[in-house]
């Protein structure tokens, strides 16, 4: 694994480094006290509170979903950048959902298509994926 991450060009380093950092997320929504307190609008939320706010699941799902993606790409798997691209956009289209934002949606899904653009159409990446 350390050695496909050497021969990474260095924003799949950043991509796939990012993802996998997101496994905080899922070990903050399930063990009491991990990582300290929770913000959200400015507002510090214990653990309890990320669950009697309905944060609880999604952000399992994200801390999850987003890290095993990370790895898919880490490991040069066949369809690594589709579930990364699948991944990145529940990741930032699930906090819009959530309070129903759609006009917040449609910015934040900018984000997964710059990074399909990324790994489907760079050179580089696809040097990557063929060693």
């Amino acid at each position: 694994m350390y050695a496909s991450f050497k021969e990474m060009p260095p924003v799949l380093k950043f991509l796939t480094g990012m993802a996998i950092f997101f496994i905080f997320l899922f070990f903050k929504a399930t063990i009491p006290g991990m990582f300290g307190t929770f913000t959200y609008n400015g507002e510090v939320l214990e653990f309890n509170e990320i669950w009697e706010r309905g944060f609880g699941v999604p952000l399992i799902i994200i801390g999850l979903l987003v890290p095993l993606s990370g790895v898919s790409v880490l490991l040069k798997q066949k369809y690594s950048r589709h579930f990364y691209c699948f991944a990145l956009a529940v990741a930032v289209s699930m906090p819009a959902l959530e309070e129903r934002d759609f006009y917040a949606l449609v910015f934040f899904l900018i984000v997964p298509v710059i990074a399909a653009i990324y790994l489907f159409s760079f050179n580089e990446v696809r040097r990557y994926y063929v060693t």
